[in-house]
């Protein structure tokens, strides 16, 4: 990793006379340094101009600040906490003040995350009944999130409001089911929610067979059924989507909540038969029921940056159908970097971020900011028209490789998180 940056200050030894000491020091004096020696364009100057430092005390931001972020949120009603990658720990750090900030000065009282819709469900019955969230997030949350020593804070956080007038309450919106509760009791619960509502169980063809076959996708398994036993297991799918869609049985939350658990079935076996993935798209639906069964709470998204964006370029993500649905209401943060390292969350293995060009926003900054973080709020860019800079300004989109020119970044993002020196996830196994 990375060490600190360290300054090297030229002293003036004296050698001979103060008369040449007094001569090197007027020359020094006058010197410009490097970053006043570049000619920035008016697009850059503002950048430079908006950007906002932002100080802490041993990483603790002020609350001066914090309270500047938030009220560049607007009349959001939902704000998107995106990562380029899920094992830049400090990014992990720095989401987690801005949602506890949030929740305790500005209503926030709805966090949603990447993980498992019915995982999450069983894991917040489980915290309400004073089960630590860290002791059960191993296997039932993204691994990188149940096992970081950025993030499990956050879950200490949400068990100690847990109780209170207005918790913190957690929930998924990852459309695959993949987590250990889902895998061992999904199918089950399925089953109880059919017999309970106006549907007939009787009305599928073999539901054991049905419900077997729907363990396999939660199983990962990647071997697609023949084309005729497929047929029917996606029909079966919809006639089961159909239930849950009219039920006037169950309650309109439960109903809608297994309704979603079918869609999030589809997509997943789908996904992993590679016939379609629309898995990001049904994330964004699910973002949509949460905002139903809480329609007086504002809501927190964490996920990668990818599934929040405002368009997701070449498919239908979740921060489409977001912003489709909200429009202005909704806010996309977005969090980069100059510098360090962050964990690969496939390879174990951490990985170096370095800034190659001159024209990176990321050099900007490094350059003409001293606080380790800063914020820019893309809305005050807008009216800028200095378009051949913003087609060569860039910034790190994904894996703080890809990158993207300033004219699209308002596309995608509508605030922007700088952190000077990111440092790796660590990972506790």
């Amino acid at each position: 990793m990375l060490g600190k940056l360290t300054l090297v200050v030229s002293s003036c030894i004296i050698l001979a006379s103060l008369i040449s000491c007094n001569a090197n020091n007027e020359k020094s004096t006058n010197a410009n340094s490097p970053a006043d020696q570049i000619k920035y364009s008016n697009f850059q100057q503002a950048i430079i101009e908006n950007t906002r430092e932002i100080k802490s005390n041993e990483g603790l931001l002020s609350d001066d600040d914090l309270d500047h972020f938030a009220q560049s949120l607007g009349n959001a009603r939902i704000v998107g906490l995106g990562e380029q990658t899920h094992g830049a720990g400090s990014v992990f750090r720095l989401k987690t003040q801005l949602i506890k900030y949030l929740h305790e000065n500005h209503d926030f009282d709805v966090f949603i995350l990447e993980s498992g819709l019915f995982d999450l469900q069983q894991i917040w019955k489980e915290a309400q009944a004073e089960q630590r969230i860290k002791d059960i997030a191993p296997d039932n949350i993204f691994y990188m999130y149940a096992k970081t020593a950025e993030v499990t804070p956050l879950f200490d956080y949400i068990n100690k409001e847990i109780k209170g007038d207005d918790p913190l309450i957690l929930v998924g919106f990852d459309s695959q089911h993949t987590g250990g509760y889902s895998n061992k009791s999904l199918v089950e619960s399925l089953t109880q929610a059919v017999n309970q509502s106006s549907g007939n169980i009787n009305q599928f063809d073999q539901w054991q067979v049905f419900s077997d076959q729907i363990q396999q996708v939660l199983d990962v398994n990647s071997i697609r059924f023949n084309n005729e036993v497929e047929s029917l297991f996606f029909k079966q799918l919809h006639d089961l989507q159909k239930i849950f869609l009219i039920d006037s049985t169950l309650n309109v939350g439960e109903s809608g909540f297994w309704y979603r658990i079918s869609k999030g079935l589809e997509a997943q076996a789908k996904r992993q038969w590679k016939i379609a993935d629309n898995r990001s798209q049904e994330m964004g639906e699910n973002i949509k029921y949460w905002a139903e069964q809480y329609p007086d709470k504002k809501i927190i998204v964490w996920a990668h940056t990818w599934h929040l964006t405002r368009d997701g370029g070449y498919q239908i993500n979740a921060g489409q159908v977001v912003t489709e649905a909200f429009g202005e209401q909704y806010f996309m943060v977005h969090f980069t970097g100059a510098a360090g390292e962050y964990l690969d969350f496939v390879t174990m293995k951490n990985k170096m971020i370095k800034t190659d060009h001159n024209n990176m926003v990321e050099t900007l900054l490094n350059n003409n900011t001293t606080e380790n973080v800063s914020f820019l709020n893309l809305k005050s860019l807008e009216n800028n028209d200095d378009i051949s800079s913003q087609q060569s300004t860039l910034l790190f989109s994904n894996d703080y490789h890809q990158t993207l020119p300033a004219q699209q970044w308002s596309t995608f993002f509508d605030g922007l998180f700088y952190i000077r020196n990111i440092e790796a996830a660590h990972f506790e196994n």
